[in-house]
């Protein structure tokens, strides 16, 4: 595996030395050393999203995202950017790395837990440090068994989807003030919600409502799912009650093509939460615990609790 890193390396020197690389440049090489180390995930990179907040690569295994990588370009500080709005926001994914492709910041559940750099610029050029190469090897290879995490309580569940539901209100509402983008589904489902439901509803409102029923609806069908193992959104859909019209024909837009890639990848992520999260057991306890007779009913109570917790902060 020493040797895909030296070839990484000797990749980002050629781009590096024509003196006209930038952040985006060294992207293809990345991309194929992670995706060369371990055969069995796509690394995707989604650049076109930056202005929305998604991470520059996603992960995935099997159609499941199962880590993400924020880079920035060589040079770029890497101590400030750990410290950023924007690194804060994504701690809320539980496997992740920070790099500008020398350095490589691992953070498992918003936790650094291992750095590795294998090069440094000196007068203008890039020299290696060969004998960071086989660390950065192992790294990436165990990045991917990182993603599977031990959820075991409901005020734990319910923490972890309100994280991700209140990033992806402010993707939404952001998205419906992209001006460059004026035109999308995001828009005319907003526009139908204010026809319909809510005539007063505002990008904010919308926004809030949205995020919420994307998250509780994947919950309620990750509970009626007899095979956890392969959840994802588009299975969702086929699992919503037949008693919710309304759950029904939303996960119906969810889980088909025309989704917005600026949301897809969160929604994705918090399937991938549920995956792996035994879901009977701990609503099992958490009946017993409340005395309710219905516990997926009461738990919104939880969920909407630490929704409400978390405070709304600009995104773009």
């Amino acid at each position: 595996m020493k040797s895909l890193i030296a070839q990484y390396f000797s990749a980002l020197q050629k781009d590096h030395s024509t003196g006209r690389a930038r952040e985006h440049s060294y992207r293809p090489a990345l991309k194929s050393l992670m995706e060369a180390i371990n055969p069995s995930i796509t690394a995707t990179n989604e650049p076109s999203r930056e202005h929305c907040g998604a991470p520059d690569f996603i992960l995935l295994q099997k159609d499941l995202p199962i880590g993400y990588g924020e880079v920035k370009d060589i040079g770029v500080g890497l101590d400030d950017v750990e410290k950023s709005e924007q690194m804060e926001r994504y701690f809320v994914l539980n496997n992740l790395f920070l790099s500008d492709y020398l350095e490589f910041r691992f953070f498992l559940e918003g936790k650094k837990y291992e750095t590795a750099r294998i090069g440094n610029v000196v007068k203008g050029k890039l020299v290696p440090d060969e004998d960071q190469f086989e660390k950065l090897a192992l790294l990436l290879k165990d990045f991917a068994l990182n993603s599977s995490i031990t959820i075991t309580s409901a005020s734990q569940l319910a923490k972890m989807m309100a994280d991700k539901a209140k990033l992806m209100k402010e993707i939404i509402f952001n998205a419906l003030r992209d001006t460059e983008h004026p035109e999308s589904a995001l828009h005319d489902q907003f526009t139908a919600f204010k026809k319909i439901l809510m005539h007063d509803l505002d990008e904010s409102g919308f926004a809030d409502v949205y995020a919420q029923t994307i998250a509780y609806g994947l919950f309620v069908a990750r509970f009626h799912d007899d095979t956890p193992e392969t959840f994802s959104r588009r299975e969702a859909q086929e699992l919503m009650p037949q008693s919710n019209p309304f759950l029904r024909k939303l996960f119906h837009h969810i889980a088909g093509p025309d989704l917005d890639s600026r949301i897809a990848w969160i929604v994705d992520a918090l399937a991938d939460v549920f995956a792996h999260t035994d879901v009977e057991k701990i609503l099992a306890n958490f009946g017993t615990a409340t005395k309710r007779e219905d516990p997926v009913i009461h738990f919104y109570e939880t969920f909407l609790a630490a929704y409400d917790k978390i405070s709304l902060r600009a995104l773009c």
